[in-house]
C-alpha cells in the first residue's frame, strides 16, 4: 500500500503521487476522485498526459466557474511537461483555487525535479508509490 505523509486529506488542493509502480499511482488517483465525488456527485474529472496539457490549458482547467463545479485535474508523468507547460502549474500551484483538486504523477528522480520541488514547497499532500518488488505486495 502507499504510504503516506501526515497530511492524509485526498482533497488537500493538490496531492503529489511520486513513484514508478502504476497500481500505487493509479490508486492514488481513484482515492482523490473517489472522495471529490463524495463530496460532490457532479465533480468533473479531467485526466491528462503531457501531450494534452500544452500552455495555458492548466489555466483554463483551473478558472473558476459559473456553477462553483468541484473538478479533479489529474496530470499523468508531471516530470514530462514541457517548460513552459511547468511555469502553468507552478504559477497555479502558488494560489490554488478551492474547488479544484490538482493530482501530479511523477515518477521521482532528476527528471522534472522542478514540478517535484515546487508541489513539495506548496505544501501538496504527498503519497509515494514505490517500485514493488514482490507479488504479494500487489495484492
Amino acid at each position: 500500500m502507499a504510504r503516506k505523509t501526515a497530511n492524509d486529506d485526498p482533497l488537500a488542493p493538490v496531492t503529489l503521487a511520486v513513484g514508478q509502480e502504476d497500481l500505487l499511482l493509479d490508486r492514488a488517483v481513484q482515492e482523490v476522485v473517489a472522495a471529490a465525488k463524495a463530496a460532490d456527485a457532479d465533480t468533473d474529472v479531467r485526466d491528462l498526459t503531457p501531450d494534452q496539457l500544452q500552455p495555458g490549458t492548466l489555466d483554463e482547467l483551473t478558472s473558476p466557474s459559473l456553477f462553483a463545479e468541484r473538478k479533479v485535474v489529474v496530470v499523468r508523468n508531471a516530470q514530462d511537461l514541457s517548460a513552459d507547460t511547468v511555469k502553468d502549474v507552478k504559477a497555479y500551484l502558488g494560489a490554488p483555487a478551492e474547488e479544484i483538486t490538482l493530482v501530479l504523477l511523477h515518477a521521482g528522480g532528476a527528471k522534472g525535479k522542478g514540478v517535484l520541488d515546487a508541489a513539495r514547497k506548496a505544501g501538496a499532500r504527498e503519497v509515494a508509490c514505490p517500485k514493488m518488488t514482490k507479488p504479494a505486495d500487489r495484492l
